[in-house]
């Protein structure tokens, strides 16, 4: 899975875009590993989904958020995640789900359909 990963120190803040192909759900766990070992797991994240035209499947998302709870237990509360996808793309139906099962878990996640709109919520945290 191919990922642009850009650190912003300053605003504590972590631009992520992936796109296509996704080979292993593990694939999906870079981020949030990247953060946890570069000590910015409290960063707030604007993950870019819009290139992604081969969504991960649910279950792919609950091994996701499964794995995020998980270093969450270990480095404390995560930085909010905000997901920017296409509205009638798979990677918005994706972003809502991810959205929804980490609503459940305590982690902060919302999906956008602008990067403006996801840097907006993230300002407002």
């Amino acid at each position: 899975m191919p990922v642009r990963y850009i650190q912003d120190d300053v605003r504590r803040l972590i631009h992520a875009r992936i796109w296509d192909p996704v080979a292993a759900p593990s694939e999906l766990f870079t981020i949030a590993d990247h953060q946890a070992v570069e000590g910015t797991w409290r960063y707030s994240v604007v993950l870019d989904l819009r290139d992604l035209t081969q969504p991960a499947s649910p279950d792919d998302i609950g091994q996701l958020v499964a794995h995020e709870r998980r270093l969450q237990h270990v480095h404390g509360r995560r930085g909010p995640v905000a997901t920017v996808a296409d509205v009638g793309s798979g990677g918005y139906e994706m972003a809502r789900l991810y959205e929804a099962l980490a609503e459940r878990v305590g982690l902060e996640v919302a999906a956008f359909t602008t990067i403006a709109q996801a840097e907006a919520w993230l300002s407002a945290r």
